[in-house]
């Protein structure tokens, strides 16, 4: 919410009637789930019994818009409860409508590689103007909480990110506590004894009054950070919604047409029903395909997996002229039959023209193949006229497909996967045959993780035959 305040033009669309309403009633303007929606609030806050104080989060000097907001945020999620643990990319997100990315501090400094890569990303927000904020926390023992504790930090706590610099060797960030007090006392601190006298006068004298803020260097950051979350607000960017089923049974994708030279994009999607049914979130595989002149599936430009999250974004890329359509595959649905529904959001530098157009069976199943041929690895399996593809990298499962080329014979198939590990098939057994005509391509089975959070192994064996029967004779 500190964030927010930064930026009037936010908060102007988040309240659209900035009168006060002698009935009580507000509307408030929030994306849920990728979707636009004005909530319908009225001014009655939970209040501390003995105090009669307001219970939940306070603007200052008593403004309104803070406590409206949350209960706005409250009325979607459900509960106040559950905005304790809502995380900071779906908060920013369901104020904003932008895209949000979340980056983990490195584990260690003695990876130069690592360090300069996440310190690129912080300078990089900070020159695009991007809502940038961090998480501190949480950490498990009461010794390493009391550690914090008296450095002036506070664990499990939001805090905003003001701005990134590289002063004399030094890479400095300036944090703020939200709260305007609890602020960090060691190393850079505006009490810190050792603060170079030009440094003091450029950094610290001439920022004074910002309360709540102080400097720290990336060295004590990553110790006691665990990441950094990036709100890609741009106010000047168009945008495109849609929605499109996941699953055997999806039937849309969203077409695109880029009319620029080249136009810079970015895909976020969005699992419906996300904020209320969480154990029900799948894995979603969201493709952006180029469509040749005679409007089919053509080169694979961007694929990106997530597993079971409620929403997740495929950073910046560049797409020039023409036609293209985003397509959301969910491998653990394709296993499972069922059909799961999902929010496309893009955002792009120029305006574009996008609509829903349907998909056949078909033309999805070619984008998913177009997905295995492009990111695939192709088995080592001597048998001319036989190409056989897996793709068990970028997502957690694995997908065999194979490519008959022969003229006239009917390549017999058989794949044990027996020996992976916390796996179901598509084809209900982990044991499989089957024929591939002539001149074909068939996905043989998409094996999918029956539990996201626990370890995993795809094990593959081929058996191959020719014949010219259709027909898999009795010893298979």
């Amino acid at each position: 919410m500190a964030l927010i305040a930064e930026k009037p033009e936010v908060l102007d669309a988040i309240i659209p009637k900035k009168q006060y309403s002698k009935h009580g009633v507000y509307q408030v303007k929030v994306c849920v789930e990728g979707k636009w929606e004005v909530i319908i609030v009225d001014d009655f806050f939970p209040c501390y019994r003995n105090t009669n104080s307001i219970a939940i989060a306070v603007g200052r000097r008593n403004q309104l818009w803070v406590p409206l907001i949350e209960k706005a945020m409250a009325k979607v999620l459900g509960s106040y409860s559950k905005l304790h643990g809502a995380s900071l990319a779906r908060g920013l997100s369901m104020l904003t409508g932008a895209s949000c990315v979340r980056y983990k501090c490195p584990q260690t400094l003695k990876i130069d590689e690592e360090v300069d890569t996440f310190w690129a990303q912080l300078v990089s927000s900070q020159e695009s103007g991007f809502l940038t904020c961090c998480h501190c926390g949480p950490f498990e023992s009461e010794e390493a909480e009391a550690e914090f504790k008296a450095l002036g930090l506070v664990t499990s706590h939001a805090y905003s990110i003001l701005d990134v610099v590289h002063e004399q060797g030094h890479r400095l960030l300036r944090i703020r506590n939200p709260w305007g007090q609890f602020v960090w006392n060691g190393k850079w601190s505006d009490g810190w004894l050792e603060w170079p006298i030009d440094m003091k006068r450029a950094l610290l004298d001439k920022r004074s009054d910002e309360t709540g803020a102080f400097w720290m260097d990336l060295q004590d950051f990553v110790k006691r950070f665990a990441s950094v979350t990036v709100c890609k607000l741009r106010m000047d960017w168009s945008e495109l919604r849609a929605t499109q089923e996941v699953g055997r049974h999806a039937d849309s994708a969203l077409q695109i047409v880029i009319t620029e030279q080249l136009c810079e994009v970015s895909v976020t999607a969005f699992q419906k029903g996300s904020f209320s049914k969480e154990d029900n979130l799948t894995d979603l595989m969201v493709c952006v395909h180029k469509i040749s002149e005679d409007g089919r599936i053509g080169e694979l430009i961007k694929m990106s997996y997530e597993i079971a999250d409620n929403h997740f974004t495929i950073d910046e890329f560049f797409l020039p002229r023409g036609v293209y359509q985003v397509v959301c595959h969910s491998p653990h649905s394709l296993v499972t039959n069922t059909t799961g529904v999902v929010n496309i959001i893009v955002h792009t530098r120029f305006p574009i023209f996008g609509e829903s157009v349907p998909m056949s069976p078909l033309t999805r199943l070619e984008s998913l193949h177009r997905v295995i041929i492009e990111e695939g690895v192709v088995q080592n399996i001597k048998l001319d006229g036989v190409v056989i593809r897996t793709l068990n990298q970028k997502f957690r499962g694995s997908i065999t497909m194979v490519d008959n080329y022969m003229e006239q014979k009917y390549l017999h198939v058989k794949v044990d996967n027996s020996k992976s590990m916390n796996v179901q098939s598509s084809r209900g057994s982990l044991l499989i045959a089957d024929v591939v005509p002539p001149r074909s391509r068939q996905v043989i089975a998409v094996l999918s993780t029956i539990d996201d959070c626990a370890e995993y192994k795809t094990a593959n064996s081929y058996w191959l035959r020719t014949n010219k029967s259709t027909s898999l004779l009795p010893d298979w």
